[in-house]
């Protein structure tokens, strides 16, 4: 391999598949495997093939197993990958801790200032004249380690910034800023303490709807009374008291017997019998009076 620094800019494309090669089959701290292994799905810490089962044709049930054991080398690669993003974490914590001495913590409605970190990564003569930290903002939602702002006219600002670049704002005493900072932060315990009041109403008013439901049933059980459902008995049977016509009234024709001789129907009813004729004859209907 030439390692001459000048012929090297000519000649990198000669060994660009030697540095895929090295990248592919190196194993990866945050995952214990290559990126080739988990890829492929590649049978590592386990007994090696014997020669003529590796020469053999292999069975479906040998394809299930091997993909069986690439998904449990993923999942298992996964739970390394987050494990070593949760140790980096800690690391990162205690290095914070360490310099700032306390978490730093913004309550809603605070006033911050914003750090412009985009003057550390330009060489314009403005970074001498122009402040590091910006106007008093306040905040106006957590999230996480991240927080949304506002200006002092409650106009929300577009973003959302990491706690690193915010520091608190204290507005000094007998300025204007102090004296509307002190209203604003009393404006808004007293809504606070309104929506709490709210909520702890509309709880008594559930519960005294509740108690009253159950007050209602309780009732209705000592004196008796239940719900009638449609298509029940209660209601086909009509209410206590209500006179029902009687259906035994009305003339109905009653048929007594019926009885199949050989290949005729023969029906006796009151009055005569009817004959229906015998099956395949084609004989009209005859009807007798007794």
């Amino acid at each position: 391999m030439e390692t001459d620094r000048e012929k090297l800019p000519r000649t990198w494309p000669d060994h660009l598949d030697d540095a895929a090669r090295a990248l592919n089959n190196r194993v990866l701290p945050a995952l214990k495997y290559s990126p080739k292994e988990l890829l492929l799905g590649l049978v590592i810490d386990t007994k090696c093939t014997t020669l003529t089962h590796s020469t053999t044709e292999p069975l479906p049930a040998d394809a299930a197993i091997h993909m069986a054991y690439a998904a449990q080398q993923r999942l298992d690669r996964y739970e390394e990958a987050v494990k070593h993003a949760m140790r980096r974490k800690q690391m990162f914590d205690r290095r914070v801790l360490r310099r700032q001495g306390v978490e730093v913590v913004f309550a809603k409605g605070q006033l911050v200032q914003i750090y412009r970190s985009d003057l550390d990564y330009t060489f314009k003569t403005e970074r001498k004249l122009l402040p590091k930290w910006s106007r008093p903002y306040r905040i106006s939602e957590k999230l996480k380690n991240s927080y949304r702002l506002e200006n002092l006219d409650s106009k929300a600002i577009a973003g959302e910034y990491s706690a690193r670049r915010l520091r608190a704002f204290t507005a000094r005493e007998g300025t204007q800023l102090h004296s509307e900072q002190q209203e604003f932060v009393k404006r808004m315990k007293e809504m606070e303490m309104e929506n709490e009041g709210s909520k702890e109403q509309m709880g008594k008013e559930t519960e005294e709807e509740d108690g009253g439901r159950d007050r209602a049933q309780d009732m209705k059980a000592q004196n008796g009374m239940t719900e009638v459902q449609p298509g029940s008995e209660e209601t086909r049977a009509g209410v206590e008291g209500e006179e029902q016509p009687d259906i035994e009234d009305e003339p109905q024709p009653s048929i007594e017997e019926e009885t199949l001789v050989d290949d005729e129907d023969v029906v006796i009813f009151e009055g005569g019998t009817w004959s229906r004729g015998a099956r395949g004859t084609g004989d009209e209907d005859t009807a007798t009076s007794a």
